[in-house]
């Protein structure tokens, strides 16, 4: 038996913070591009036709492997429980067409990868900001439980450091009151 089998509902959405933010304004009538790297799985296929579906874009390196995702599970107590399968945008290297891309952008947002096995991708995140934010590009960021932890764990300290440059980067920090206790380590999240 598989977890689907013990759920009630289960939906496949698009989504992330980014995938979410290009989305939106893509469909507000901006010209919007996506930057990342895929496997060559049905999530691929699946994602690549939401993102063409909204006119996004797509400046996707295809590699051998899984693509990325991860499931919510919605409890009966109103809370949720999110289940990670790291994918290959783990692996994610700066490339010269996506400088080339975040040196002509208006608004450049990242959002986070798993970055399990690698920090590759956050490496090519804060360089990319990084790029676009010395082009004039106003840079958000919303980095998530996966980057906010990295204030609270002390095995973490180079992915700390790079979370720290890409939030000196950034123009606009999405977090909710969680995420800003743990970036802050304010226990009242309105000083954060």
């Amino acid at each position: 038996m598989q977890v689907e089998d013990y759920l009630e509902f289960q939906l496949r959405v698009d989504g992330g913070s980014a995938a979410n933010t290009i989305t939106g304004l893509a469909i507000t009538g901006w010209k919007c591009a996506f930057i990342s790297e895929l496997g060559d799985d049905e999530t691929a296929v699946f994602v690549e036709k939401q993102l063409k579906n909204q006119n996004v874009e797509l400046l996707i390196k295809k590699v051998n492997g899984r693509t990325g995702s991860c499931g919510i599970v919605l409890h009966n107590d109103g809370k949720y429980s999110v289940l990670f399968k790291e994918g290959v945008s783990d692996d994610i290297e700066i490339s010269e067409d996506m400088l080339n891309k975040v040196r002509s952008c208006k608004l450049f947002h990242s959002s986070p990868f798993a970055s399990f096995k690698s920090l590759n991708s956050l490496k090519t995140q804060v360089l990319l900001a990084e790029e676009a934010k010395k082009s004039g590009a106003i840079v958000s960021v919303s980095p998530g439980r996966l980057y906010a932890e990295t204030f609270i764990d002390n095995d973490k300290i180079e992915k700390r450091q790079l979370v720290e440059r890409l939030l000196r980067t950034s123009d606009i920090i999405f977090v909710n009151k969680s995420e800003a206790r743990m970036i802050s380590g304010e226990e009242n999240y309105e000083m954060a």
